[in-house]
């Protein structure tokens, strides 16, 4: 169990590393097509944490960043990113849980599960 000033932390980080990653999709990503299509970080900001953390806290966190991206996307129903994110972050936690350990490869396999959700919901 980690200490208080450990998980205050600790979260500040994960919010600090979202923060980041919304401002390289807003200055630099916006501007970059690989074959006509502009890369989307937002999922990502969601599952990432979701995999090293419980799938309370994980999605919890993923609430958060859905709800920030629904403020600050365009989507095409309101709440969108609300209703997804948490799907895609508890799909992610559980995954880390009982099938792939946290990590490199199991955060792939979360970004994948998150851009599936996002993709199939959009459609």
């Amino acid at each position: 169990m980690l200490a208080r000033n450990e998980t205050i932390i600790k979260w500040a980080l994960y919010a600090a590393v979202s923060l980041l990653c919304v401002g390289v999709q807003g200055a630099v990503l916006q501007r970059v097509e690989l074959l006509g299509v502009i890369p989307f970080l937002y999922p990502l900001i969601a599952v990432i944490p979701a995999t090293f953390e419980s799938p309370t806290a994980g999605t919890v966190f993923a609430i958060g960043a859905g709800v920030f991206c629904d403020l600050l996307l365009p989507a095409p129903l309101p709440c969108f990113y609300t209703l997804i994110f948490p799907l895609a972050g508890l799909c992610a936690a559980l995954l880390a849980q009982s099938v792939l350990p946290a990590g490199f490869l199991c955060s792939c396999a979360a970004a994948v599960t998150a851009f599936l959700f996002t993709g199939l919901f959009h459609c």
